[in-house]
């Protein structure tokens, strides 16, 4: 099984014991980076959760967006990107 790309606040919140308002706080200050928009959730590279918890300095979220940019330059679009998990998303 392959380690997934990236977590979802509640994700990370339930992996280190902590609340999602918590998570989205560090997200909010920058202290974790986000992906370009996924429908309303938020979204965090699992790398930077890791670097994060370890207590390392992470990837800033300008450098994530670059990280996960679609080859042909092209702007990364949200259609079509709702999940069963939260339907109404």
């Amino acid at each position: 099984m392959t380690e997934r790309l990236a977590m979802s606040v509640d994700e990370i919140a339930r992996a280190v014991g902590a609340s999602a308002s918590t998570i989205k706080r560090a997200v909010d200050r920058g202290d974790l980076p986000r992906l370009p928009h996924v429908g309303r959730r938020i979204l965090v590279p699992t790398h930077a959760v890791h670097a994060w918890v370890a207590g390392t300095t992470s990837t800033t979220n300008e450098e994530s967006r670059q990280q996960f940019a679609p080859a042909d330059g092209s702007t990364p679009t949200t259609e079509g990107t709702r999940d069963a998990e939260h339907p109404g998303s």
